[in-house]
């Protein structure tokens, strides 16, 4: 459920490319995109591959998001540090699924830590705004060219739920 909102939100946004690269969590993501019109959704052979591509496609005025898990967030790590430095001409956003537990991966990690203190890229964490649909315009909308991407950290606890969850105020 909450995957699919990811999807629908950034779309709704403007995003047009969305690639990634299979993980537990970070494929739901991909995978739902498939279904709107007028996206590009393409599976990359590793995580660098797929946050070059949207760094080219946000470099050419068109929204766009990669998908990975916490593993693939390392993998993108020294490509991430420059982009911070060079900055976006429209919205790109990383969405990050980390697994607390390792419950799907052999390591646990949390990438807000590496994106939000190393690289100093902001951060949209749904987990700290249960008010707020995930995705619906809070990530892309309010970026300014040549500004640095945003991460968005998930955590398998939450995005993998197939429950409805009630909002509270």
């Amino acid at each position: 459920m909450d995957n699919t909102a990811i999807a629908r939100g950034a779309i709704g946004s403007g995003v047009r490319v969305v690639a990634g690269y299979p993980g537990k969590l970070a494929t739901e993501i991909v995978d739902d995109s498939v279904r709107y019109s007028g996206v590009h959704v393409e599976w990359s052979s590793n995580e660098k591959v797929a946050f070059e591509i949207d760094l080219g496609v946000s470099l050419c005025h068109v929204r766009s998001m990669a998908a990975m898990k916490h593993n693939g967030t390392n993998v993108v790590t020294d490509f991430l540090m420059h982009v911070n430095f060079t900055g976006v001409r429209e919205g790109l956003g990383l969405i990050s699924t980390d697994d607390p537990g390792g419950l799907s991966s052999r390591n646990e990690e949390d990438t807000r830590i590496l994106v939000h203190q190393y690289a100093h890229i902001p951060i949209f964490d749904p987990w700290f705004f249960p008010s707020t649909p995930c995705g619906r315009g809070t990530l892309w909308p309010d970026l300014k060219p040549l500004e640095p991407p945003r991460e968005v950290d998930l955590w398998s606890r939450t995005s993998a739920s197939r429950t409805s969850r009630s909002m509270r105020r």
